[in-house]
């Protein structure tokens, strides 16, 4: 695997060098440079960890699930408006040795997978999906040494996604790729958060070890600070675009955090869990529900233990730990197989 612009985040500090290609003989996700999903399909996966949904274009998305053995696997799936089940085009595997794995949109019929190895570095991955077909090109390293990733698309720069990582002392980093072929490696956003993630206009939050949330603004406009917004909330995610943040009470309700009048409500119920970034997750009964944009919280049914949701596809990980989805533009409940 050819390794591009290499970089280390450890205990604060940012090292390494841009340009520079290295091959990586011993990596565990050696694939080739490009491998193609109309390749022999793998067996759809089991024993999952975790799973992840990106809306392509039009009706195409793009599932990714990750197995507990740390196998990554992708799979189109075409769903068109009204139709209760999507076409599925085969799970196909594209990587391995991964601890987190998050899949994304960066343009048109671009997607990007983003990889926490088991010893802490970073890559990435695009895929051209045109049809009902992707083509994957060669993993690249941001390098790096975190114990945490999460990333998001990025509204301030076109076509691109922002990454941030936490290192062991957590200390929080960011990183950018964009479709232009181009990377922008780990720097230092100072301060120190439990648990992070970002929003959709490339601004990292979370919460620090006391449970308070926090978030750096940057973007174009802004030169980057970090600012407190209070609250002792747990699963820091966004709601509602960039303005509004929400988490998890210690009674497991839902607690929401208005940017703009730094003011808190209720959004009631009980999670289990929210995911995904989103105001999302896990009931008491373990089915999917989410909060509206008007502030209703809808139940959408299944019985899963992780989910994910972009445009109109819910995927989710069953407690058999198998993949299933939902599609959201059909009207009732029912979850299917993927």
């Amino acid at each position: 695997m050819s390794v591009r612009s290499k970089r280390s985040v450890k205990d604060g500090t940012r090292g390494g060098c841009r340009g520079i290609t290295r091959v990586f003989a011993a990596f565990a996700m050696v694939l080739g440079s490009v491998v193609a999903l109309q390749s022999p399909a793998a067996a759809a996966p089991g024993n999952l960890k975790d799973i992840d949904v990106a809306h392509v274009s039009g009706s195409v998305y793009v599932a990714a699930a990750l197995t507990k053995g740390g196998t990554l696997q992708v799979q189109p799936m075409v769903c068109a408006y009204q139709q209760a089940t999507c076409s599925r085009q085969g799970w196909s595997t594209v990587g391995s040795g991964v601890a987190y794995a998050e899949i994304h949109n960066l343009t048109n019929d671009m997607v990007l997978l983003v990889a926490r190895l088991n010893d802490g570095r970073t890559f990435y991955r695009r895929g051209s999906c045109e049809g009902v077909r992707c083509t994957w090109y060669s993993w690249y390293s941001l390098g790096g040494n975190v114990i945490s990733v999460r990333a998001a698309k990025d509204g301030s720069y076109t076509g691109c996604v922002t990454i941030a990582g936490l290192s062991p002392k957590r200390t929080v980093f960011e990183a950018r790729v964009c479709d232009d072929a181009r990377d922008y490696g780990w720097k230092s956003l100072g301060g120190r958060l439990k648990h992070i993630t970002v929003d959709s206009g490339g601004n990292v939050f979370g919460v620090t070890s006391n449970y308070t949330l926090w978030w750096h603004q940057s973007g174009r406009e802004y030169s980057g600070s970090w600012i407190g917004g209070g609250g002792r909330i747990s699963s820091p995610v966004q709601d509602n675009g960039n303005d509004h943040y929400c988490g998890l009470s210690s009674s497991r309700q839902m607690w929401c955090f208005n940017k703009n009048s730094f003011v808190w409500t209720n959004a009631r119920g009980y999670w289990r869990k929210l995911d995904d970034g989103q105001s999302i997750g896990i009931s008491r009964n373990w089915s999917l529900w989410g909060k509206t944009s008007n502030d209703y919280l809808s139940r959408y049914g299944g019985s899963v233990n992780q989910v994910a949701w972009d445009e109109y596809l819910q995927v989710g990980v069953s407690g058999g730990l198998t993949p299933w989805y939902r599609f959201n533009r059909y009207s009732d409940n029912t979850w299917h197989s993927a």
